[in-house]
């Protein structure tokens, strides 16, 4: 992660990023992803996280990663996650407008933007991050959720609580042809979780699926 505290480190995670996006200009891929982490060795959560001070270190970081995707070729998204450096639409944005580039993307992963201590900003948060970001979103990464005992606990589209209408019929409306991935499936839920995400898909979709 770019905000890795350790300099050593940080410079093996940038070469680490810059050998993947060599990679998918090889491969012919268009995107390479990465959260954007926490500045800590244990990956939990820390206040310290949205502070401007730790955003402009991540964004000093991320810079020389997207300007090499550039000159190849490559997409780079970054996901926004509540417990991360860039943990809402708007932290997003900011991104996006400072380095100011067109390979720069959004992976959005709605269930991971919910702050499982807030969980019902949940539509408020898919709605700014529709309105902020809907024009960089690059992947969508789908799963569900459920709360038990204040925790998030991730499964597949489906067997949880998230609503995905909004996500899906914005996919539909202005992403017709965007990537998604089903996240936290199994070998017995896949086909059951892509059912479900294509049977929202059909209310909306333009091409009258």
């Amino acid at each position: 992660m770019l905000v890795f505290p350790d300099s050593n480190k940080l410079k093996e995670i940038t070469e680490a990023y810059k050998a993947h996006i060599r990679f998918a200009a090889h491969l012919r891929c268009s995107v390479v992803g990465t959260e954007t982490g926490i500045p800590n060795t244990d990956n939990s959560f820390t206040e310290e996280a949205r502070s401007a001070k730790n955003l402009s270190e991540f964004i000093k970081n991320l810079t020389p990663v997207v300007r090499y995707a550039e000159s190849m070729g490559v997409l780079f998204a970054i996901e926004p996650v509540w417990k991360h450096t860039v943990y809402s639409p708007e932290r997003a944005r900011a991104v996006l407008d400072n380095i100011g580039s067109p390979n720069l993307r959004i992976i959005f992963d709605p269930v991971n933007l919910i702050d499982p201590r807030h969980p019902s900003e949940r539509d408020d948060i898919i709605d700014r991050t529709i309105e902020l970001l809907g024009k960089d979103i690059a992947v969508i990464h789908l799963k569900d959720y459920l709360m038990e005992n204040g925790e998030m606990k991730c499964m597949a589209c489906g067997l949880g609580e998230m609503d995905y209408t909004k996500v899906i019929r914005f996919a539909e409306e202005r992403k017709p042809f965007i990537q998604a991935t089903l996240d936290n499936t199994k070998p017995d839920n896949a086909e059951a979780a892509r059912k479900y995400v294509e049977e929202i898909a059909s209310r909306y979709s333009y091409m009258g699926k």
